[in-house]
Order: C-alpha cells, then sequence, then structure tokens
C-alpha cells in the first residue's frame, strides 16, 4: 500500500463517558509523513480523542468509526490497534518499579511485530535509537520512570515511539510540566523520529510546543466539537484573539442560599457565554446541594468544578486553570473576600508569563447581563 492509500480516518465520532457525551462528531484524516495539532480549552474532548483512539474501555463509542489504512479499529482492544500501527504517548505516564527500560521496550516490540526481534538486533536498534534521541545507555537500565523527571518521562515515551515504529503516534500534551528547557528536548526528539512514513497527531493547549513541532494542519476542538481548521498560521492567530471571560467561584461553606446567590449572579454571565470554574472545598464538599449547584454551573456554561481536600489542592487546581488562560481566557477571580489577597496572588505568580496573550485582573463585582 503507498502512502497515497494509507490514512487514518476519525469520520463522525460520537464519544460517551459514564452517560455523558464529550465528543459530537468528529470528523478527522491524519496522512503518513504529516502533522496535524489539536488544540483547545480543557474539557474540550482532547484527551478523549487521545483514550478512544487508542480503545480505553472507559470511552464508550456510540457513533461513527476509526480507520487505520482501510482498517476499522473502532471495537478492536489496545493492544490490537497497536500491532495495526497506532501509538499513544500519554500525558501522565505511570512508573513500572522493577521493570528496565530495555526489558519493556523489548516486550513491547516482540508484541507488535509479526517477527521478533533477536536480543542482538533489538540491543543495536535500541542504541541506535538512543543515540538520535540523545540518551544515555545507562537510561536503558533504569526502571520504567521510577524517579525520572517530567523531561525523562516524556523522552521516555518517545524512545518507546522510535522503537515500536508505528504509523500514526497521537502525542497527549507531551509538553505539560515541562519548562522550556525539557520542552526544546522532548520538541527534538520528536523531530528526529519524525519521517514520510509516520502520521502523528500532537494535542496540545499551547503555541510554545508548535514553535518546536511544526504542523502542517491545526484543528481546534471546543466542546466536543471541531470549530475550526487551517494550517500552521491558525495556531498563531488563536494566539492573538482577545481573550475571553471565565468566573472562577471558591466557596468554602455549605450555605444553600450563597450559592443560590452565586447562580443567580451566574445566571447573567450565561447570557453572555462565560464559562464558569467553580471551586469547592471544606464544608461545601460535604453538602451535597452546594456541590450539586455548583456542578450544574460549572457545567451548563462550558466550565468545570474542582474539589479541594486539602489547601495545597488549590494551586494544583490554579495551575489547571492557568492552562485555559493559555488558551485564550480573560479570568475574573471571585474567592470569598477574606481570601482574595493571598489566593490571587498566588495565582498571578502560576499564570505570570510574559508572552501570555491576555489581561489577567481581579474583579470584585459579578459581569452585568
Amino acid at each position: 500500500m503507498t502512502n497515497g492509500q494509507r490514512e487514518l480516518v476519525i469520520r463522525n465520532l460520537h464519544v460517551k463517558v459514564e452517560d455523558r457525551e464529550i465528543l459530537k462528531g468528529i470528523d478527522l484524516a491524519v496522512q503518513p509523513g504529516k502533522v496535524h495539532a489539536i488544540m483547545g480549552p480543557n474539557g474540550s474532548g482532547k484527551s478523549t480523542l487521545a483514550y478512544t483512539m487508542m480503545g480505553h474501555p472507559g470511552y464508550e463509542v456510540t457513533q461513527g468509526e476509526i480507520l487505520v489504512d482501510g482498517v476499522d479499529i473502532t471495537e478492536m482492544s489496545p493492544d490490537d490497534r497497536a500491532k495495526e500501527g497506532v501509538f499513544l504517548a500519554f500525558q501522565y505516564p505511570h512508573s513500572i518499579p522493577g521493570v528496565t527500560m530495555a526489558n519493556f521496550l523489548r516486550t513491547a516490540v516482540n508484541a507488535v511485530k509479526e517477527k521478533p526481534m533477536s536480543p542482538k538486533d533489538f540491543r543495536q536498534t535500541l542504541r541506535e535509537q538512543m543515540k538520535l534521541l540523545k540518551m544515555s545507555d545507562e537510561f536503558a537500565g533504569r526502571f520504567v520512570n521510577e524517579g525520572f523527571s517530567g523531561g525523562e518521562k516524556k523522552r521516555a515515551e518517545i524512545l518507546q515511539m522510535a522503537m515500536l515504529q508505528p504509523k500514526y503516534a497521537v502525542l497527549d500534551e507531551t509538553d505539560s510540566g515541562l519548562d522550556i528547557d525539557a520542552l526544546r528536548i522532548v520538541a527534538d526528539g520528536v523531530n528526529a523520529v519524525l519521517g514520510p512514513d509516520l502520521g502523528v497527531l500532537v494535542i496540545t493547549h499551547y503555541q510554545r510546543l508548535l514553535n518546536y513541532i511544526k504542523p502542517d494542519y491545526v484543528h481546534v476542538l471546543v466542546h466536543g466539537k471541531m470549530v475550526a481548521e487551517g494550517g500552521p498560521e491558525l495556531a498563531l492567530e488563536l494566539e492573538k484573539r482577545p481573550g475571553k471571560k471565565a468566573i472562577v467561584l471558591l466557596t468554602d461553606g455549605g450555605d444553600n442560599a450563597s450559592v443560590l446567590t452565586r447562580e443567580a449572579a451566574v445566571r447573567r454571565a450565561r447570557a453572555t457565554g462565560i464559562p464558569v470554574f467553580a471551586i469547592a472545598e471544606g464544608d461545601a464538599l460535604s453538602d451535597a446541594p452546594s456541590e450539586r449547584l455548583l456542578h450544574e454551573l460549572a457545567e451548563s456554561t462550558g466550565g468545570r468544578l474542582y474539589k479541594a481536600k486539602r489547601s495545597k489542592d488549590l494551586l494544583n487546581i490554579f495551575a489547571d486553570i492557568s492552562s485555559n488562560l493559555r488558551s485564550g481566557y480573560l479570568l475574573a477571580f471571585q474567592p470569598p473576600e477574606d481570601r482574595t489577597p493571598a489566593l490571587w496572588h498566588e495565582l498571578q505568580v502560576l499564570v505570570k508569563d510574559p508572552g501570555l496573550p491576555v489581561t489577567i485582573r481581579a474583579r470584585t463585582g459579578y459581569p452585568a447581563q
């Protein structure tokens, strides 16, 4: 089969998770030798698409199909999809204590190949690929992701891709959690294995990754639907667009009247399409009516409900919300008045970035209708 006949095709894909539809009719075609990028805010369905393509059992395809070079893989198990040439680099790779990278890779390679590699051929290929990725020989003797830095975990994923030699690779937010130096190293590794026989789907929030891995096509996914498609200039255009407003509600009490007051305020914001990110902590976590109201507020506006069981959870939540800012959100931050100064300072530190194409400011009142 020639490259002209080869293609990864996603057609009218609908996916639900726990009775909630996440993907709502996705159409996409990835050709060998091409790099496609999917961008969009948190909760838009990007990782759902990645996991569905690899056959995660928690994601139910209710309509549509996924084809690899004409072969329908929609109902295949993950290992059979891997044999058909599909690879997924995880956003959060797991560690496997006691299993070395070399043993893990040899088992994985032999599982997808029709004819297992001899130990000699495997060692030679592993050395060649590690040299290509500028990785030291000692890396092969370390336990899988055990004690790895964020950058090392992502490089280990790229080494897997290099060894497995898939037809199509999905990189699920490979840049997540990396500083700029680690990002460059990982991007260099991806570029090193790109070639005319490999089609790549890069999932990311940020334009900065696409400064190093150059896409041929860019797609924008929002609320489970592709809302824009274009060339690499589309990613640059998204960075320059004015930010959308968002509200962050933080409640640490179970006072339904207080929540209802917030609900009335958000109803005004809902009419203008402003997403709400709600954070429940303290007593609000044990008050079912309050939690339900917050969930409904967030879901109905395209936002999200977070749960902070400990104070330190707030920093992780703010970091996640800041990724939405990088996708073009203007944040109106509204915690309880007695918490505002400290929390606002923490959030400003997290999202401080001279290249951030939005303005961040605190607001004391709710948006007018």
